[in-house]
This record gives structure tokens, sequence and C-alpha cells, in this order.
């Protein structure tokens, strides 16, 4: 499994790779929906997901109010070969299942349950957000 294998299935979907501002080299758009596929030095891989803005910008513009979602899986971690396999084919399953149904469709459940959940990030203007229980998006 490689990040090339991930890339291929973005593509298969319609995304196409895209110069991102910040420099990541894996960056996908598709009308307004965006995914940063990011491998960190600390053996981890992680996505950016962007509906209607950029993702993992460094000036964090995006604002909820706004309809603009900056969000952040979970870190895939791994320590050695045989686990970034592993990693990545669930970077890729939490794509499938996750990813793409949160990009499609961010207003489908409330806000919570996509963070307490599905284990998204979200942030607001660059911060990642405390979710109440009851905030749900606009």
């Amino acid at each position: 499994m490689t990040v090339k294998r991930i890339s291929s299935h973005l593509e298969k979907l319609g995304f196409s790779r895209s110069p991102h501002p910040c420099g990541y080299s894996d960056y996908f758009t598709l009308g307004t929906k965006s995914i940063v596929v990011d491998c960190m030095k600390v053996r981890s891989y992680r996505l950016f997901l962007g509906l209607n803005c950029i993702p993992a910008d460094h000036l964090g513009t995006a604002s909820v109010a706004h309809g603009q979602i900056d969000a952040e899986s979970p870190w895939f971690r791994y320590r050695s070969t045989e686990e970034k396999d592993q990693a990545l084919l669930a970077c890729l399953r939490w794509i499938d299942e996750v990813a793409l149904p949160f990009l499609s469709a961010p207003f489908s459940k409330e806000l919570h349950r996509w963070v307490t959940e599905d284990k998204i990030l979200i942030r607001d203007k660059g911060v990642i957000i405390p979710i109440p229980r009851t905030m749900k998006l606009p």
C-alpha cells in the first residue's frame, strides 16, 4: 500500500491533484471539496478535509459560520514497514467511510457526532473548536 494508491483512488472518484498554498504535495480537489494526504515525520499519516475552503491553510481563515469547514482526521500511526501499509490502508478506509460522507453531507448529523463518533477535528479560523453537544453546523 502506498500514498500513490490513495492518490489513484481519489482520482478515480473525480478528484484532481492541485497545488496547495502551503506546499502539501498530495492535495486533491473536486468542486468545493478538498483532501490533503499528509505524511508526517512522526511516522503517521493524517488527512485534512476542506469544504468551501483550502484545508490546512496556515492562515486559518475558514469559518464554520460561513459554511467553510477545515477538518482533520485522526492520525494513522506506524512503527514498521508492515504497520505503514496498515496505516495507509486505514487511511484509505477512513476516506471512504468517513471523509467522503462528511464532505458530501456535513450537515447530515450534529457536529458533536462527527467529532465524537468519527474523530474529526474541526477548526474555526485555525483553532480546533470544542464542540458542545447541542451545537449544529449552520
